[in-house]
C-alpha cells in the first residue's frame, strides 16, 4: 500500500533549496529526519550503508528497531523529552544492531526541527560510526591498566619524578622498600631519603641527565626508610624526555642491603684470612697456585710474583708429590676433605717444613668439578721435632698443656702428666691402668693397630681417637706415639702425646652446617611429624653430603630403600627374623646397637609410630629419652619419623618434649600455595604414584578451578609436568621441581 506517513520531511527539499538535498545526499555521516516517534521519515545513503538497508525499507521501520535493547530506554528517554517540548537536542553514544546481526558503536546527535505550520515537528538526527575508536579507547586503556599492574607488581621499586625531584609516581615495592604509604611518598623530593654522604653523587647523576638528555649510569646509594633504617639500594635514572624537554625522572630501585652485607662479611674473612698464622692457599685441580696468604709466603718461600704463574707442586719433595698424587687428588675429586700432614720445601732457604695440612674442594658451579681447591697448613715442625726428641728429655714435662702419657710393652699406664690426669678424670696416680680402657669402645680395636704399627715403625702421628673423659664426656683426640727404646735394644714402652682437638673438629661442624639447608646440632635428638619420610629424609641426606656417616633404621626392607651413589648409607631393617640386616623392634635392641656406632653418626628412625605400636606408648617414649642421652655423649644426629595422624595428641606432645624440632637455613622462596602442591606431588612420587588434578585438588582441600590454577602455575615455573592419559591430568615433577627437596 506504500508509505502512507505524511511526507512533511520532504519539504526542506524541494523549491530551490536544491543545495540542501545534495548536501544531504552526499553527507559522509549518516543523516536522517524522523518523527518523533523515532520512525524514519528519510534517510541519506551513508546512513543506508551503516544499518545495511536501502532507503523504502528504512522509511518502513523506526530507529528502535536497530538500537541493542540495553540502549532503548536511553532512546527513548531522550526522544521523549523532545516530543514534550522539554529538549531540542540531545547526544548520545547508542549501539546499532545492523542487518547481519552485527553490532556497532554509533554517537548519535539529534536536534528539533520545527515542522511547517499546524504540523508536529520533526527530529534531524546525524549518526557516525565510532566502533574503531571505542576499540582502540578499550585497548588503550586496558594496555594502561596491565603496564600499571606490572609495575605495581615488579620486585624491584619504580619511581617517576618532576624535572624538580617531586615524586610523581611509586609501585607497591617502593612502597615496602621505604616503609611509607604511596599518599605519604607522592609530592614529597626524593633526595630527602638520601643521606648527605650519597647526596652529592646522586645530584651530579640527575645534571648529567639533564644536560645531557641520556640514560645516567648505575650507582648505589643508602635510602633511609621511615623507621629511621639505612637500606642499600642500585638505581639506573633516566631522563623523561618530550620534544627535546626533560619533563622528569625514571628510575628502578633495587634494595642489595643483603648483598652489601655479604660483601662486606667477605671482605672481614678476607682480611682474617691475610693476617692468619696459617698458611691459606687457593689453586687450581691441575696444580696452580692462584692465592697464598702472607703467612704462606713466609713458609713456602714464594713472593707474590709467583702468584698465577707457578705450580703449588714447586714446594714438594717429591715423595710428597707422589702422596698429593695418589692419596690427596683422587680424596678431593671425589667432593671429599683430605687432612693429614705433609712436608714443604721453602724454596727461599732451602728448609723442609712440616704441616699439618687439611686440603678440600671448594664447590663448582651447577655442581660441576671444583674448579679450586683450598688448601689450609699450620707448621707443625718445632713440634715434630720435640715429639722426635721426647725420649731424650731427662726431666718430665708435667705441667705442659699437652697430655703426655708413658706406657709400659704391655700398655700399662706408667705416666702421666697434670693435663692427662685432668682430661682422664685420675684423681690417684694412674701407675698401672690400662689406658685402653680409658678409650670410647669403638676405638680399641685402632689403639691395637696403632701400637703394633709404631712398634714396627718407631712413631706414629697424628691418629684420631676418642676417649672417655671426666664424667663419661667423648673428647676427640690426635694421637701420636714414639716408641722408648731401651739398653737391650727392645722397647722400654711408648711415649703418647694427646691433643683435644674438639675446637677443630667443632670448627669442621660449622664448615659442615654452612653446606647444610637444615640446622642440626650433633647430640641432638630430632621429631619430624609428616604421613612420609619426606623432610626427614631431605634432612638425612643433607647430612650426608655433609660428610657425616649415616644409618636408617626403618620398616621398609634394606633392598627397597633408595640410595644416593654419592652418599652411601647403612640400612637396618626392624624384623624379627633375624635377617643380616635386620633388628628387632625393641627398645634394648636399638640402644645396644646405637652404643656401638662410633661418635657423630647420623641416624633415621623412620616409622617411629611403628615402634610405639609394637611397644607401647610408654616403652617407646622411654627409648627417646634414652636415645637422647645416647646422642648427646655420643655426638650423634638422631631423626625420628612419626605419621602424627597414628597418635593421640595429648601423647604426642609427650614426644615433642624429649626432642627437637629441625629447622631450615633459609625458607623457601616458592610461594606456601606453590610449595604446598609440589610437597603433596612429591611425597606421591616417593611411592611411585603420579596423583591426578583431582586427587590432588581433593587431598589438599581446594576447588577444582582452584586446582587448575595453581597446577598451571607450578607447570608454567617448569616445576611439574602435566600429563593427559584419556580424561584424566596427572601431575609428575620435574628436575626443577625434585630439586627444591633434594638441593
Amino acid at each position: 500500500m506504500g508509505d502512507l506517513r505524511p511526507d512533511t520531511a520532504r519539504e526542506p527539499f524541494r523549491g530551490p533549496d536544491g543545495l540542501f538535498r545534495a548536501a544531504f545526499e552526499r553527507a559522509a555521516t549518516g543523516l536522517a529526519i524522523l518523527d518523533t516517534d523515532c520512525c524514519f521519515l528519510e534517510t541519506n545513503p551513508a546512513l543506508e550503508r551503516l544499518l545495511g538497508c536501502g532507503g523504502d525499507e528504512l522509511r518502513r521501520l523506526g530507529l528502535y528497531d536497530f538500537v541493542h535493547p540495553e540502549d532503548r530506554e536511553k532512546l527513548r528517554t531522550a526522544s521523549g523529552g523532545m516530543r514534550t517540548g522539554n529538549a531540542t537536542q540531545f547526544r548520545a553514544e547508542l549501539r546499532l544492531i545492523r542487518r547481519g546481526w552485527e553490532l556497532r558503536w554509533c554517537r548519535v546527535a539529534a536536534s528539533l526541527l520545527p515542522g511547517p505550520a499546524g504540523d508536529r515537528p520533526l527530529i534531524v538526527a546525524a549518526l557516525e560510526d565510532v566502533t574503531e575508536r571505542r576499540l582502540s579507547e578499550r585497548s588503550f586503556r586496558a594496555s594502561v591498566q596491565a603496564f600499571r599492574d606490572l609495575v605495581d607488581k615488579a620486585a624491584a621499586g619504580v619511581a617517576t619524578t618532576d624535572p624538580d625531584g617531586n615524586l610523581t609516581f611509586v609501585n607497591e615495592a617502593l612502597c615496602r622498600l621505604s616503609g611509607y604509604s604511596e599518599e605519604e611518598l607522592l609530592g614529597r623530593r626524593f633526595p630527602e631519603f638520601i643521606p648527605p654522604g650519597d647526596l652529592e653523587r646522586a645530584l651530579v647523576t640527575a645534571q648529567d641527565i639533564l644536560h645531557g638528555g641520556r640514560d645516567g649510569p648505575a650507582f648505589e646509594f643508602r635510602f633511609v626508610r621511615k623507621d629511621g633504617r639505612v637500606v642499600h639500594c642500585i638505581t639506573s635514572p633516566t631522563a623523561l624526555v618530550i620534544d627535546g624537554v626533560v619533563t622528569g625522572y625514571s628510575a628502578i630501585i633495587q634494595d642489595i642491603t643483603t648483598r652489601v652485607i655479604a660483601q662486606e662479611e667477605l671482605d672481614r674473612l678476607a682480611a682474617v684470612v691475610r693476617a692468619s698464622d696459617e698458611l691459606v692457599a687457593l689453586g687450581t685441580i691441575d696444580g696452580r697456585l692462584v692465592y697464598l696468604n702472607e703467612a704462606g709466603m713466609r713458609l713456602t718461600g714464594l713472593r707474590p710474583e709467583d702468584i698465577g704463574r707457578v705450580e703449588l707442586s714447586r714446594v714438594l719433595p717429591p715423595d710428597m708429590k707422589r702422596r698429593i698424587s695418589e692419596e690427596v687428588l683422587p680424596c678431593v675429586a671425589a667432593g671429599r676433605p683430605w687432612e693429614g700432614e705433609l712436608e714443604y720445601r721453602n724454596v727461599a732457604d732451602g728448609r723442609q717444613v712440616i704441616v699439618n695440612a687439611r686440603i678440600f674442594p671448594l664447590p663448582g658451579a651447577r655442581g660441576g668439578p671444583p674448579p679450586l681447591l683450598a688448601h689450609v697448613s699450620l707448621d707443625v715442625t718445632r713440634r715434630r721435632l720435640a715429639e722426635a726428641e721426647l725420649v731424650k728429655l731427662s726431666t718430665a714435662v708435667r705441667l705442659v698443656r699437652e697430655c703426655i702419657l708413658m706406657l709400659d710393652p704391655a700398655g700399662k699406664v706408667t705416666f702421666s702428666n697434670v693435663a692427662a690426669s685432668e682430661l682422664l678424670g685420675w684423681a690417684v696416680p694412674p701407675a698401672g691402668r690400662d689406658f685402653a680402657g680409658a678409650l670410647h669402645p669403638p676405638d680399641r680395636r685402632k689403639w691395637q693397630l696403632l701400637l703394633e704399627e709404631t712398634a714396627r715403625r718407631g712413631s706414629v702421628h697424628d691418629v684420631d681417637l676418642t676417649v672417655a673423659g671426666r664424667g663419661g664426656r667423648l673428647v676427640p683426640m690426635e694421637v701420636s706415639t714414639t716408641l722408648m727404646p731401651a739398653p737391650d735394644g727392645g722397647a722400654a714402652g711408648i711415649v703418647v702425646i694427646l691433643r683435644d682437638v674438639t675446637e677443630r673438629r667443632n670448627t669442621q661442624r660449622q664448615m659442615r652446617g654452612r653446606l647444610m639447608s637444615y640446622r642440626l646440632e650433633e647430640g641432638t635428638v630430632y621429631l619430624v611429624k609428616e604421613a612420609a619420610p619426606v623432610l626427614s629424609l631431605e634432612a638425612f641426606r643433607d647430612l650426608l653430603r655433609a660428610g657425616y656417616r649415616g644409618t636408617v633404621l626403618s620398616r621398609t626392607p634394606p633392598r627397597r630403600l633408595a640410595r644416593e651413589p654419592e652418599a652411601q648409607f647403612g640400612c637396618i631393617w626392624f624384623s624379627e627374623r633375624g635377617h643380616p640386616d635386620s633388628l628387632p623392634p625393641r627398645p634394648e635392641s636399638i640402644l645396644q646397637w646405637l652404643e656401638s656406632l662410633p661418635p657423630n653418626h647420623a641416624v633415621l628412625v623412620d616409622r617411629l609410630d611403628y615402634l610405639i605400636s609394637r611397644n607401647g606408648h610408654r616403652s617407646a617414649l622411654g627409648l627417646v629419652q634414652r636415645l637422647g642421652e645416647a646422642a648427646y655423649l655420643m655426638g650423634h644426629i638422631v631423626i625420628l619419623s612419626l605419621d602424627p595422624a597414628t597418635q593421640d595428641p595429648r601423647r604426642l606432645r609427650a614426644f615433642e618434649k624429649e626432642t627437637s624440632e629441625m629447622q631450615q637455613r633459609s625458607a623457601p622462596s616458592l610461594p606456601p600455595e606453590l610449595m604446598e602442591v609440589l610437597r603433596y606431588v612429591y611425597q606421591r612420587s616417593i611411592l611411585g604414584e603420579r596423583p591426578s588434578l583431582t586427587e590432588m585438588g581433593e587431598a589438599l582441600g581446594l576447588s577444582k578451578p582452584t586446582a587448575r590454577k595453581r597446577a598451571r602455575l607450578a607447570s608454567r615455573g617448569g616445576y611439574i609436568a602435566l600429563n593427559t592419559s584419556g580424561r584424566t591430568k596427572t601431575l609428575e615433577l620435574t628436575e626443577k621441581g625434585r630439586g627444591v627437596f633434594l638441593k
